[in-house]
Parts: structure tokens; sequence; C-alpha cells
């Protein structure tokens, strides 16, 4: 429910080193998305009276608006790490794991060699797949003029202010005064380089080389996320065997690298809270990496999930030195060999 939109902020500083971020609004159609870039503009703008500990990698958030939700941590590893502005379909990956029915906005903000200087900011606009055109059965048409898919290719403010589904809010003297603030403060906006039927070519390749890139942690092999290993700690979890009663077996190993101070979290938060939270955080790190929905992991219960978190912090530890000596000789003879930190 809702007029769902995502706004992905790449910042980029000085050295080159870059941050991602990605914006859910449930109602976001309409205004809500320009209102958004005009927001972090301000934010960047008044940077020259910064804040104690101001830093421009600061994952990007909309100040004037608690609407906004980050859920970057919902996108894999790996397509946040290869997103590349100059890309687009780079850019419609991490659109592929969000809920942005109406469309999403990118903002690109480059950070100038003079710190303090207000940072470059280029900006792209993208359709959803409820604003498509569409032809039904009966014959009846929506969206008449639109693109036929979704996410498609760059739409300028004007084109996106039209087509939307909030259009009534976003008409075209709102649209105007936007298109005078991004050219006063020079806004640039992506231009399409390549057409639909590239872009569409394009993002299907990426999409078929990183089902190939999750074979390594989905070709039936148990992927633990757990122990503690020189000094850095992981979270230990087991897969379901099939054809057993209920039966989880540790067998085959990889390490992802997990919290950085777990037994912290829960000394804070008391142990409920704190464990609730590491349990989430866990969830979230699994389903990442395996591509499994959340409700197929779980940390206990009566249902059978495919996969269950065992122990994390001081507990993985310990749980690692309650297996069997041939158990832990297994995990040994893999970890030494296949240390991957994705997270």
């Amino acid at each position: 429910m809702g007029q769902r939109t995502q706004v992905l902020v790449i910042k980029e500083n000085n050295k080159k080193e870059r941050k991602v971020t990605f914006l859910h609004h449930q109602w976001g159609y309409g205004r809500m998305m320009y209102m958004a870039l005009m927001d972090m503009f301000f934010q960047d703008y008044h940077k020259d009276t910064w804040k104690r500990g101001y830093s421009f990698l600061t994952p990007a958030a909309v100040a004037t608006s608690s609407s906004f939700h980050d859920c970057t941590d919902e996108v894999p590893t790996k397509v946040l790490e290869d997103v590349d502005p100059n890309n687009f379909a780079s850019i419609v990956r991490v659109f592929d794991y969000g809920d942005n029915n109406n469309g999403g906005l990118v903002i690109y903000i480059k950070e100038k060699k003079t710190e303090y200087n207000t940072s470059n900011f280029k900006i792209g606009f993208l359709l959803g797949w409820e604003d498509t055109y569409r032809k039904y059965d009966d014959g009846e048409e929506i969206n008449v003029g639109h693109d036929k898919k979704p996410f498609l290719r760059w739409l300028t403010p004007e084109e996106y202010g039209k087509m939307n589904g909030g259009s009534d809010y976003s008409d075209e003297k709102f649209v105007r005064i936007f298109m005078r603030f991004c050219r006063y403060f020079g806004i640039k906006l992506f231009k399409n380089a390549t057409t639909p039927e590239e872009n569409l070519a394009a993002v299907e390749i990426l999409r078929r080389e990183y089902e190939e890139y999750e074979k390594k942690f989905k070709d039936g092999r148990a992927i633990p996320y757990g122990y503690d290993y020189e000094g850095e700690t992981y979270l230990l979890a087991a897969k379901y065997l099939d054809g057993t009663e209920g039966e989880y077996e540790l067998y085959s190993y990889f390490l992802i690298k997990s919290f950085e101070n777990p037994i912290k979290d829960i000394e804070t938060g008391g142990w409920n809270e704190g464990w609730g939270k590491i349990t989430d955080k866990a969830l979230k790190i699994i389903s990442k990496n395996t591509g499994l929905s959340k409700n197929k992991i779980l940390s206990g219960g009566i249902r059978k999930p495919d996969w269950k978190i065992v122990a994390c912090g001081e507990n993985a530890v310990k749980t690692y030195d309650t297996l069997s000596f041939i158990e832990q000789n297994d995990i040994q003879g893999v970890v030494l060999e296949n240390i991957i930190k994705v997270y």
C-alpha cells in the first residue's frame, strides 16, 4: 500500500571514496523526492558551519522529514559496491532490491577539492512500475504515452513530474520552481547516453553475473556466519538438512564478518533487547548473502526454517568448542582457506 519511492544517494569525497545510502518513503510520489534533493543540498550548502565530528561520508538522510527510512542494508553488499553513477545498469540493480512502485531519484554528491565549498550535485529520476503504460485485455489503456517498462532510462524532473502518480502535486508550476532552483545552484541532470534497449540488456547481464556470484554461497554448502577468528567476532549459523527431522548440522564453512561488539550490545541493551538487535542484524546479513527471505531464517521457534542462528559473540566460540574433534577439524580445514568477509 502507498506510493512507494526510493532515493539512492551516492556520495564521493575528494579522495574518491564512496558512501551509498538507499532511502525509502511509503508515500513518496509527487513532490517528496524533489524536496528531499533540496533538503540534502541545503545540508551540504551549510557545511561551512560544520558540527563537531562532521564527516562528508556520513550516510545521507533527509533532515526535515522522518518519513524517509534507511534501507541500505536490504541491498547485497556486492551490488552496493558495484554502484557507478556513470553506469545506468548498476543503478537499476540497487532498485531491484527496493520497494518502489512509483519510481525513484538518484542523487550523486561529489565533494570538491576544497572541502568547505558546496559539493557538485547531479540528479536523475526513474519511472516506477505503477506509472508505466499498460493495456488490459478489455482494451482499457492507462498511462498512455509513458514508458512500457520501469527503470528503463533517466527521466528529467519535468518528465517525472508529469508521469508519476502524484502529478497533481508535482504540477508544472512546482517543477518550474524546482528547475530554477537547480539551474541557480548548478545542479546537473543525468543524461541518457544509451538507449532504453541497451539499458535493459545491460541490466540483464548484471543480474546474470550476480546470480553466478551468488552460487558461491548457495550451492548446497552450509554457510556459517560464526565463530571468533583472530580476535574478530562472527555469527555462527547452521543450514537445515533435507530429509531429517528438524536437524541442523554444521558441515562446511565460510565466514562472514558480523558485529563490531555484540557483547556490548547485550550489556547496554539488556539481554532480551540486545539479543533482539543482534538477531535482527543477523537475519539481514544471512538474507543478504544467501538470497533467502527473512521468514526462511529463524533463531528459534516451532517453524522449520532453511537456516538457524546458532550463536554469536562469545557463544559462537563456546559452540565451536563443544563440537567434536572431527567437526572442529572440518571447520579449520575450510576456514583457513576461505576467509570471506562480505559484510
